[in-house]
């Protein structure tokens, strides 16, 4: 299996950059208050049906964020486009 080292010297991954970081987090934090926003606003109209959708992505979006804060020096992202790896 290939390692991690050996995959950035490669260049076919990349560490991602201390401003992408925080535009990240950020991204799914203001998704979260979106959707938990969404859910509470749903419930309120007796709309249990949009309620139950929105709260399940504002426990995904809060979980990701979760996640990119706390362990966001282990994420990686993919250097290579599709098009290179397709050849296009």
């Amino acid at each position: 299996m290939v390692s991690y080292e050996e995959l950035l010297q490669r260049q076919i991954i990349k560490k991602i950059e201390k401003v992408e970081k925080d535009r990240y987090v950020s991204f799914h934090f203001d998704n979260y208050n979106i959707d938990f926003n969404s859910a509470k606003l749903f419930l309120e109209q007796k709309n249990f049906k949009y309620a139950v959708i929105a709260g399940y992505y504002a426990v995904l979006n809060v979980t990701l964020w979760y996640f990119a804060k706390n362990f966001i020096e282990n994420i990686i992202v993919p250097y290579l486009s599709i098009m290179e790896k397709l050849k296009c």
